[in-house]
């Protein structure tokens, strides 16, 4: 009896008192620029609440104008968040895409994933595009200009044709 009293007791001792020591760690990201003021307040904003509220928060940051796939990432995640791409810096928080340095919005995105979790913003991303499929978030004009293109070249052919006709007539 003692040594099954003894073992149930181990048990309850390995279930965390805390439950936020046990949440799994989330991220947020921030893209940035080297001489924006409100880029580094916003640096240093989240490495101060992390050592000191949100320990369980992870700080990604990637600076968009000394690096291209950086930037190439940031048009991508401003389209897909449906935010303004020419401002920085833009943190993502979950679901939440947050232009400039706008503490009250960061607590409040913060203390959402402390209690709730959050989704990294690539899967939020690919979430959207499964709710809406028919919306692009690509930026990129390539698509477009190649329709333009064969269209046009389609209409020069045609008109070739009808001009070849017309002249053996």
């Amino acid at each position: 009896m003692r040594i099954f009293l003894t073992i149930i007791l181990f048990f309850f001792l390995l279930i965390p008192i805390n439950p936020a020591q046990a949440a799994d760690p989330y991220y947020i990201v921030i893209f940035t620029s080297e001489n924006c003021p409100y880029c580094e307040q916003t640096k240093n904003f989240f490495n101060i609440v992390k050592q000191s509220q949100y320990p369980n928060m992870e700080i990604v940051v990637f600076p968009v104008d000394t690096n291209v796939e950086y930037y190439n990432q940031f048009k991508y995640y401003a389209a897909a968040y449906g935010i303004d791409d020419s401002r920085v810096p833009v943190t993502l928080i979950g679901e939440n895409a947050i232009v400039g340095f706008q503490p009250e919005e960061f607590r409040t995105a913060l203390n959402n994933c402390e209690q709730n979790g959050c989704a990294l913003p690539q899967e939020f991303v690919q979430e959207q595009q499964i709710e809406n499929p028919s919306e692009k978030t690509s930026t990129s004009i390539f698509d477009n200009r190649v329709t333009t293109a064969w269209l046009i070249f389609a209409l020069l052919v045609t008109g070739g044709i009808i001009v070849l006709y017309m002249r053996k007539s």
